[in-house]
């Protein structure tokens, strides 16, 4: 389980490398979370090879509707062609007070975070 804390965007997750050909990405992710409180705003967002993809309002939001209720989180984003190479895409969040846990596999649930060319 990852317990989000910040109101900052904070990496979590381990950042995925991949070796693109020149073409765009989509980038996913699914899991399981729950806030500490209702009304509670985890952002989530995708940051390529430095740059953030959805600046500080992210590239999803999911809010809280009570302590410890679980929801499904899952997205899948558009990345836009990069040049030929190595390309790095991190997964960030941030919750807007409180926390956010995203429930992984100690918990007893599946998550991921993927990257496809395309």
């Amino acid at each position: 389980t990852i317990i989000v804390t910040s109101t900052a965007l904070i990496d979590i997750f381990s950042p995925i490398s991949i070796t693109s050909a020149g073409g765009a990405c989509l980038v996913g992710m699914q899991a399981a979370m729950a806030c500490s409180a209702a009304g509670i705003v985890a952002t989530l967002d995708v940051d390529v090879d430095g740059v953030s993809q959805g600046g500080a309002n992210g590239i999803a939001l999911f809010t809280g509707t009570g302590a410890g209720i679980g929801f499904n989180a899952s997205f899948v984003f558009y990345v836009s062609p990069r040049t030929a190479g190595l390309h790095t895409f991190k997964l960030r969040a941030a919750v807007s007070a409180g926390s956010a846990s995203i429930l992984a596999t100690s918990s007893g649930y599946n998550a991921q975070f993927w990257v496809r060319e395309i």
